[in-house]
């Protein structure tokens, strides 16, 4: 079958012409959405919640055996150092839970074809978020009582004193004292808030280096933040 090479460079060059299109419109679209998911993001680790939740995008069973599994899911995780909007493949055997096999990404690391899929979900993944959030916190507000009364214990057995039972009651517990005890004191002790901490590192070494004092510090939001231990560590440094 005789063809016309000219015929075929015109085909191929034409196609990938279309195909450079189609590829910038798919690279331009899937930035401005990892944008929304990076703002998401932002917001939720403003929010220090540090719960891994999980919802399915997709997922089923074997049908003969039932005990066969797979799903993908998306999520609000930790990968790596990192917690935020995150997907993930999982498939193992009921019988064998060890032997899961699971891969999990950042929203923005995952497979296009899997952040497609995994968008709309991330509605009932807020939901499912603010149901676990509230489960955590009254788990932990179960436990106070208990850990307050370790600590009254631990405070008597460090003074050499005999552990009385008012140093079980709740009562005798001494929050500011402890609060004070286990702060961290320097930037290398304290955990959490990256970003703030990188902010604070970067401001005391540039006045170290200018053989100054450091400048003024405003620390802005809501309690729970670190806002007081930022100050002392600040002072401390």
């Amino acid at each position: 079958m005789n063809s016309d090479p000219n015929a075929l460079t015109e085909r191929v060059i034409s196609s990938f012409e279309k195909l450079s299109s189609a590829a910038k419109n798919l690279n331009n679209v899937s930035d401005e959405l990892g944008r929304a998911i990076t703002a998401i993001d932002y917001i939720l680790q403003r929010l220090n919640l540090g719960v891994p939740t999980w919802v399915k995008i997709h997922g089923g069973e074997d049908q003969y055996t039932g005990m066969e599994y797979w799903s993908r899911d998306v999520g609000y995780a930790k990968i790596g150092n990192r917690w935020g909007i995150a997907l993930c493949t999982r498939k193992g055997d009921y019988n064998n839970p060890d032997e899961e096999e699971f891969e999990s990404w950042l929203f923005n690391d995952a497979p296009r074809w899997l952040r497609v899929e995994g968008v709309e979900k991330i509605p009932d993944l807020l939901e499912a978020l603010i149901k676990n959030t509230e489960e955590t916190t009254a788990k932990i507000k179960g436990k106070i009582d208990h850990a307050k009364q370790l600590a009254g214990a631990l405070e008597q057995a460090a003074a050499g004193k005999p552990a009385s039972k008012k140093a079980f009651m709740p009562q005798a517990f001494d929050e500011d004292s402890i609060e004070v005890s286990v702060r961290p004191k320097r930037l290398d002790e304290y955990i959490g808030q990256i970003r703030v901490k990188e902010n604070i590192q970067i401001a005391i070494d540039a006045a170290r280096s200018r053989g100054e004092a450091l400048d003024h510090v405003l620390l802005d939001g809501p309690p729970g933040l670190g806002k007081t231990t930022s100050a002392q560590i600040i002072a401390n440094e």
